[in-house]
Formats: C-alpha cells, sequence, structure tokens
C-alpha cells in the first residue's frame, strides 16, 4: 500500500471545508477515536478514527509492505516523491518509466490542472464545496485558531514530531 499523511492541522481545515462544517467540529472528528464518516456518491460509511488512529493504523501493520508519504513533500518536491512511489510499485509489478513520463504524470496532477477540472467537469467527491480546495501546505496557519491548533498538537505530539509536522 502507498499511504499518503498530511498534517492533521491541514486536514482539520480540510474537513472543515469539504464537509461545510466547523473548524471546531472538524477538529472534534479528527480527534474522535470511533469517528464515522461517509464517503462518495452512496454516502458508504468508513471508520477513519482519529487521525491518529487512521495513521498508526497503516504504520503499525503486521506485516509493513508499504509506503508512506507526506502530502507537504509531494508538493515540496514532487519529482522526487514521484520516483519514490514508482520505485516501490516496481518491486511489486514491472514497470517501466523516464523522466518525460514523469514530468508529464506530474503536470498532469498539478493542483491547479486538478481544481479546473472540477470547475469545467465537475467531481464525484464533492459535497457542499469544491473539493480541491486550496491545495497548499501550511494554510492552516491562517485558517486555524490557536486554541483548535494547540488541541490538535498536544494529541497528537508524538506522531506529528515522528513525522516533522512539530
Amino acid at each position: 500500500y502507498i499511504y499518503v499523511v498530511r498534517d492533521p492541522r491541514a486536514v482539520v481545515c480540510s474537513l472543515a471545508n469539504h464537509s461545510s462544517i466547523s473548524l471546531e467540529k472538524a477538529t472534534a472528528e479528527v480527534l474522535n477515536e470511533k469517528f464515522i464518516g461517509y464517503n462518495g456518491p452512496y454516502k458508504l460509511a468508513e471508520l477513519p478514527g482519529s487521525w491518529k488512529i487512521n495513521y498508526l493504523s497503516w504504520k503499525k501493520k503486521k506485516n509493513f509492505n508499504g509506503l508512506i508519504i507526506r502530502y507537504e513533500d509531494l508538493i515540496d518536491n514532487p519529482e522526487k516523491e514521484f520516483k519514490k512511489i514508482l520505485n516501490f510499485m516496481k518491486k511489486i509489478i514491472n514497470i517501466n518509466y523516464d523522466e518525460e513520463k514523469i514530468s508529464k504524470s506530474i503536470i498532469s496532477c498539478e493542483f491547479s490542472r486538478l481544481s479546473k477540472m472540477e470547475d469545467d467537469q465537475g467531481f464525484e467527491e464533492i459535497s457542499n464545496s469544491k473539493f480541491f480546495r486550496k491545495g497548499t501546505k501550511d494554510s492552516w496557519k491562517n485558517d486555524l485558531d490557536r486554541n483548535l491548533r494547540k488541541k490538535i498538537e498536544e494529541n497528537f505530539k508524538n506522531e506529528m514530531i515522528e513525522l516533522g509536522y512539530l
């Protein structure tokens, strides 16, 4: 598996927007170990638990055969992270790639292109707002108040330090 993890402070902002809920409610959901979400057009239940439970459930798999990628690293250095993903996949399936294919893939997946596609064609996972909201890292610094940040950081301190978020 390939697990993309994101700073939980950013997850809160994204969840609030995507679900049309307050930042306070989104924070409560991200902290809730028994959280049940509903996703997709059929509103099927998913059991992500808290951000921490979700992350640890992938990190601590018995037969760890996965790759954990930070969303923020995909923004900072998409080519390096994409190559990391391709090299991981190469261990599992026969896959060939070259620099041109990598460049084209990265360009076709740029946030601005995906956002424009959503504007032009819609996006199945859309709820009440745009799915492709900002696509930046650290936007939570402007969106999240000090009390909510502190609550998130206190609850997920060890994992956030491990991942380089603190």
